[in-house]
């Protein structure tokens, strides 16, 4: 992220990597992503999650990206927002069998470690940001 960000700004070349934000009248929900960020920022204060240890790679390929970092398990994809959803059986993770983890940007989308394992899908180019703390709207 850099400034503008959260107001859908997409920097580029020199002067379009210093745009003002207060034609904006400082919104900076104009496309969600300002929700998205705030969202993310509150849930990691809340955890704490730079005392969490050490990011580690749960699943790689060429559209699929998946990494935890202390109880929290964040899926994303470069298959952008009219790609193909991407769904994945994740059997390399840190949880038991019977977890419950729920994603923070939608807490009725939850997952339950079965076997070893659970399966992640990503829905147009969505990112999903699992943790047991999150709880089932």
């Amino acid at each position: 992220m850099y400034y503008g960000t959260e107001a859908s700004f997409s920097g580029g070349g020199d002067p379009a990597c210093r745009e003002a934000l207060w034609p904006t009248g400082f919104n900076d929900n104009t496309s969600g992503l300002g929700s998205f960020i705030t969202t993310l920022t509150g849930f990691r204060k809340q955890v704490q999650l730079w005392d969490a240890g050490a990011q580690v790679q749960r699943y790689a390929d060429d559209t699929f990206y998946a990494f935890t970092r202390g109880n929290t398990f964040v899926a994303l994809t470069n298959a952008g927002q009219g790609g193909q959803t991407q769904s994945r059986t994740i059997t390399y993770h840190p949880y038991p069998n019977g977890q419950k983890l729920c994603n923070l940007f939608n807490p009725s989308d939850c997952v339950v470690v079965e076997g070893g394992a659970f399966n992640v899908q990503l829905v147009s180019g969505a990112p999903k940001v699992y943790d047991p703390f999150v709880t089932q709207a």
